[in-house]
C-alpha cells in the first residue's frame, strides 16, 4: 500500500477508467474541486472509499486539487 499527496492541474480531465486489482483505496481531498463520474463533485473534506475490484474513472478538476491517496 501507499499514501501520498497528489496534485491536479486545472482544467484536467483524466478519462481512463482502471481499478486496484488487489487493494482498498481512500480518496480524501484536501483543497480545490474533482468530480468522480461514479461518485459526483467533491469539494475539500470529501473522503471516498474504492473497494479492491473496483472500476472508477473518469475525473476532472475546474480549479485544480489536492488529494490525499491511501490505500492498503
Amino acid at each position: 500500500g501507499y499514501l501520498r499527496f497528489q496534485y491536479i492541474a486545472p482544467q484536467m480531465i483524466a478519462a481512463a477508467e482502471h481499478v486496484h486489482h488487489e487493494c482498498w483505496e481512500e480518496i480524501i481531498v484536501l483543497s480545490g474541486d474533482v468530480m468522480l463520474l461514479n461518485e459526483g463533485q467533491m469539494g475539500p473534506g470529501s473522503v471516498v472509499g474504492h473497494p479492491q475490484e473496483w472500476y472508477h474513472a473518469p475525473f476532472a478538476s475546474r480549479t485544480g486539487a489536492i488529494i490525499l491517496v491511501h490505500t492498503d
